[in-house]
């Protein structure tokens, strides 16, 4: 029993010996990914698909920033003097300045409401409050606004005017509409404090 032992022991060491080989030395492999995130977005440089992230922004998994698109708006009452469906020579270059700026905003709207004061029959204000709206088009679609941006209406107690604008006069009220895009971002203490 003892020498069957021993045979199965020397059997094992013969078998295990020629199985050996000489390991190689470990070789180190150069460093060929960029592990740094030098936008400081959480994002590795090497998987970075946009390097200059703006600090605060929320990014997406390859470091790019959200896109953030806001719609503006802003009123202006325009004053047209009494009886009258023009503006003088310095009124209406005024205008055609706010209109243009207006116009290279993007995806720019007009929303024109023409009125009146309380005189006259419902009939000829109505009439007059149209052509001081056909008069702000014109001027607006002179100044390379799109036509097709622009909403008209004559005042009547069911049209939405913003509430800063109360009691009829000699006017004609311009809501004006666009989309500003930006970067989405982070909330942070301060946020609520700007927003106040």
């Amino acid at each position: 029993m003892r020498t069957l032992l021993t045979q199965s022991i020397l059997i094992g060491l013969l078998l295990l010996q020629g199985c050996a080989e000489t390991a190689e030395p470990f070789a180190v492999a150069p460093q060929t990914r960029d592990l740094l995130d030098n936008d400081i977005d959480g994002v590795i440089n090497a998987r970075d698909k946009c390097a200059a992230t703006t600090k605060g922004a929320i990014i997406d998994n390859d470091g790019c920033p959200s896109p953030n698109v806001t719609v503006k708006e802003d009123f202006r009452v325009i004053m047209f003097g009494f009886d009258r469906d023009t503006l003088d020579a310095l009124q209406a270059d005024k205008w055609r300045g706010i209109i243009r700026r207006l116009a290279q905003k993007q995806s720019p709207s007009l929303y024109l409401v023409g009125d009146t004061s309380v005189e006259g029959s419902e009939d000829y204000n109505h009439a007059l409050a149209k052509r001081r709206v056909d008069y702000i088009t014109q001027l607006a679609v002179e100044q390379g606004f799109p036509a097709d941006a622009i909403k008209e209406e004559v005042y009547y107690k069911q049209n939405h005017i913003p509430q800063a604008v109360s009691g009829r006069e000699h006017r004609l009220v311009a809501v004006a509409t666009w989309q500003e895009s930006g970067t989405a971002m982070m909330w942070n203490i301060y946020t609520s404090e700007r927003s106040n």
